[in-house]
């Protein structure tokens, strides 16, 4: 009866060890497999945030051309303005130094 109960104790004392072993086996797995996780979700982050800066630069980019193009329109806008405004006056110095030349 003794030795059954060696043996007994024995064979729980293999199964606590193996189980020891089993769940720091298991835990090693589950740790890899969360370095593996955290990996995966931080280069997916990197790649999200580079199609967001990719797109916010693309929309920069055409706003900027947009904003230029109607400072351009606005530019010529004036520029026809004072040419239409000074023709009229264009004459009139003519007339003023054609004057000063002939007195």
């Amino acid at each position: 009866m003794i030795e059954e109960t060696i043996k007994s104790v024995k064979e729980a004392e293999e199964q606590a060890a193996q189980l020891v072993a089993d769940a720091y086996t298991e835990a090693d797995r589950l740790k890899a497999q969360a370095d593996q996780d955290a990996r995966q979700v931080a280069e997916e982050a990197r790649e999200k945030a580079k199609e967001l800066l990719a797109a916010s630069q693309a929309k920069a980019r055409e706003d900027g051309e947009k904003a230029l193009s109607s400072a351009e329109a606005d530019a010529r806008s004036q520029a026809e303005d004072l040419v239409k405004a000074a023709e009229p006056k264009k004459a009139a110095a003519i007339d003023a130094v054609i004057k000063a030349l002939l007195a």
